[in-house]
């Protein structure tokens, strides 16, 4: 197989068959018909564009929805994915080469990238309709988000955050009572005993 990695530095030693770039064009790789597996993160955007490239996955997630990611497309049958922690050189070696001389992998993969491309208008013809439809609209204000319509107080949710302060202030000086008021009692039993 060959490979072609993102990666900072272009200058390392590598095989012949792994050819090294600080950028590539995602989208034009992924849309050439020689590629045949994307090893990436598996991020929302890369799943996306694998998907409509119709190109399986090997995903090695890192964090934030990766994780979620990758396990959508190993449950699918789109990919597979490896932990960083079960991660090894055999391992690698299997997973590239299951996904790449298994055909199911291909085929799921196939299936989705019909459904997301059978499309009833083009993505210039759905820009150019909303684009009138708010012109036509005067702005389309009932599309708009709920939020514009919030004061600043309202927006960083300062009136919550001050009730909530409030609210643990007021428990504060309740328990700040309750415990003086139980030390002055047992004070002042200490003391009658003393006397006594």
């Amino acid at each position: 197989y060959k490979f072609i990695w993102k990666y900072e530095d272009e200058n390392i030693n590598l095989p012949k068959n792994v050819i090294v770039r600080k950028w590539l064009p995602q989208q034009d790789l992924l849309a050439h018909p020689n590629v045949k597996l994307f090893i990436s993160h598996c991020g929302l955007l890369s799943t996306h564009e694998a998907v409509y490239h119709n190109t399986p996955m090997l995903c090695l997630p890192i964090f934030a929805d990766q994780p979620k990611q990758s396990e959508v497309m190993q449950e699918a049958g789109r990919g597979r994915f490896l932990s960083w922690i079960s991660l090894t050189e055999q391992n690698i070696v299997d997973t590239i080469t299951d996904l790449m001389e298994n055909p199911s992998y291909q085929k799921k993969v196939s299936a989705i990238s019909k459904a997301f491309k059978d499309q009833p208008e083009t993505p210039l013809q759905r820009a150019v309709f909303w684009t009138e439809y708010v012109i036509r609209h005067k702005g389309a204000p009932h599309l708009q988000s709920p939020e514009k319509q919030l004061t600043w107080i309202q927006l960083l949710h300062l009136d919550i955050i001050l009730f909530l302060y409030l609210a643990l202030y007021l428990v504060y000086q309740i328990v700040k009572r309750c415990i003086a008021a139980c030390c002055r009692g047992t004070t002042k039993s200490i003391k009658k005993k003393k006397t006594a």
